[in-house]
């Protein structure tokens, strides 16, 4: 499976907007939690996995310069970071 297909399959942007918690990955393969629904984007980001320089796989939701994906699990997240890992570097 390639890394279009494991976002494909695992991103959804709802799970910004339930309680709780949700899991971003973004373009550089960082790894992130946060509060989720009425406080999304009103606490901390925490860095579960920081990026690697270098890396640009462009994700489905775009912030200024930015991008990244709402995914179901960290494990998930983890799964894509080592699919991006094993890939030279991409431009969007």
């Amino acid at each position: 499976m390639t890394v279009e297909e494991l976002v494909t399959a695992n991103h959804d942007q709802a799970l910004e907007q339930k309680d709780g918690h949700v899991c971003q990955i973004w373009e550089d393969g960082e790894i992130t939690l946060q509060k989720s629904g009425d406080l999304l984007w009103q606490r901390n980001l925490h860095s579960i996995i920081p990026g690697k320089t270098g890396l640009n796989i462009p994700m489905p939701i775009k912030i200024e310069n930015h991008s990244y994906a709402c995914v179901t699990s960290v494990e998930v997240a983890h799964q894509i970071r080592a699919l991006m890992g094993d890939r030279d570097v991409f431009d969007d």
